[in-house]
C-alpha cells in the first residue's frame, strides 16, 4: 500500500520534486538524530551551541521548520561533523525498487579545525546508514 502510494506520488515531476524534498529533509534529521545519540547530546545542549531555543531544534529534527544547508552545516560544525553529499540519478528512487542502491553520506568525525584541507579528502570513518538498512519507501508514513 505505502509503495503504490509512492509511485502515484511520485508518477508527476512536481510530486517527484515534493518527493525528494522530503526524503532529503528526513535523512539530515535523521543523520543529526544519530550523531546526538552517539554522542549523548540532548536538543537543549544542541540548542546552546547553535545559539537557538530547544523548541528550534525539535522543529527542526521532526520537518516542521525548513532546514536549510546552511542550518544543516551550522547543526553539524556545533557537533563537530562536517558533512559531504554525493547524488544519484532518479531513476534508483521510487521508480525502480529493485535497483535502488543507498545514498552515501561521509562524515568527518571530530575534525580539528587545524586539519591541512588535504586531510578532508581522506576521512577515517563514513557515517553509517541513517535509516539503518531500512528502506525509507517502505517505512511508515
Amino acid at each position: 500500500m505505502v509503495q503504490t502510494f509512492i509511485k502515484e506520488v511520485t508518477s508527476t515531476d512536481e510530486g517527484m520534486k515534493a518527493f525528494q524534498q522530503e526524503r532529503l529533509l528526513l535523512e539530515a534529521a535523521l543523520l543529526v538524530r544519530h550523531i546526538l545519540k552517539e554522542k549523548g547530546i540532548s536538543k537543549a545542549d544542541l540548542a546552546k551551541r547553535i545559539g537557538k531555543s530547544k523548541a528550534y531544534v525539535t522543529q527542526l529534527l521532526d520537518g516542521s521548520v525548513n532546514m536549510t544547508l546552511r542550518t544543516l552545516s551550522d547543526v553539524l560544525n556545533a557537533l563537530g561533523y562536517s558533512l559531504r553529499l554525493s547524488s544519484s540519478p532518479l531513476t534508483l528512487t521510487a521508480h525502480a525498487p529493485e535497483s535502488r542502491k543507498p545514498t552515501s553520506m561521509v562524515i568527518v568525525y571530530d575534525c580539528p579545525r587545524s586539519q591541512e584541507p588535504d586531510d578532508f579528502e581522506r576521512p577515517d570513518k563514513t557515517f553509517p546508514d541513517p535509516l539503518g538498512g531500512r528502506d525509507p519507501l517502505r517505512m511508515a508514513i
